[in-house]
């Protein structure tokens, strides 16, 4: 890992972003020959890559199929990993649509949690207290990569066209998932303003989707053999609610000689399994 600090094309980038008085390939927003081939062609992209997607609005990125939710049931979301469901999507319908990806349960169970790094309004009143000199969302996550003596984490980047990041990281293999959050709050998943987090129930802009309003891509800055790395120790710790502290254990109650057992069944979910080819040409994902 390293710093940001260390990432000067990065670094320019997100400047690019900042101030539209500098020159920068995003500002092109030059649209794919056949979008319909293309949206279609990054949703599949991702299918193969073990991610759940839905179909966004291009004007306010907003999920256009429900049925996704935190408390969704594997056969609710079934269907957001079905490759010919989404094929259908993207060749009817919604054939122009934004390509979201889930984030939380991934077709293998656990899939993605993204921290969103977020620019500030034009209007908003500067950070105060610990946050202090911030900027913008990924000034408070390097702040809190220093405070944890930690560095930049590595990982699959998306520049957005607000001038944010999505920086997106594999859900923990063990233990509880980790959910999503808007800013600064009292409880983890929140860890500062200007971050939000998506996880289980959530869903980001995937990078390739082509420009609409802000005239610019979801482009990804991270190099292109890289995936959603582990999270580190650091963030891991910020992002997940503590331990509820132990108590001791409780006298087992008297037990009749005769009872009998209550007789419990257990069913597991079936695997959602994603076949296919993996697609070539997609430079941007």
């Amino acid at each position: 890992m390293s710093s940001l600090g260390q990432h000067p094309q990065l670094v320019s980038r997100l400047q690019s972003c900042l101030h539209p008085d500098l020159s920068s390939p995003l500002r092109a927003g030059r649209l794919p020959g056949d979008v319909t081939d293309h949206q279609r062609a990054v949703a599949l992209t991702w299918l193969v890559r073990g991610v759940a997607v839905v179909p966004c609005s291009r004007t306010d990125k907003g999920a256009l199929v429900p049925g996704f939710g935190r408390d969704a049931p594997p056969e609710q979301l079934a269907k957001f990993s079905d490759p010919e469901q989404v094929r259908a999507w993207w060749s009817g319908r919604f054939k122009r649509a934004h390509v979201g990806l889930l984030t939380g349960r991934g077709t293998d169970d656990r899939g993605l949690v993204v921290v969103d790094l977020d620019m500030p309004k034009v209007d908003a009143q500067p950070l105060e207290g610990r946050w202090s000199g911030c900027h913008g969302g990924t000034d408070v996550l390097e702040l809190l990569a220093r405070g944890a003596g930690a560095d930049w984490p590595d990982t699959y980047a998306v520049l957005t066209p607000s001038g944010g990041m999505h920086l997106y990281f594999a859900q923990p293999s063990a233990g509880p998932l980790i959910g999503c959050a808007t800013g600064e709050g009292p409880t983890a998943p929140h860890i500062g303003p200007l971050v939000d987090v998506r996880g289980v129930g959530g869903y980001v802009i995937a990078a390739g989707s082509y420009p609409t309003a802000q005239g610019r891509v979801y482009e990804r800055v991270s190099p292109p053999e890289m995936r959603p790395q582990p999270l580190p120790d650091w963030l891991l710790e910020l992002l997940r609610p503590a331990a509820p502290p132990t108590t001791p254990p409780r006298r087992p109650a008297p037990v009749c000689l005769y009872a009998r057992p209550a007789h419990r069944e257990t069913t597991a979910p079936a695997a959602t399994l994603c076949g296919g080819a993996l697609l070539s040409g997609l430079k941007t994902l």
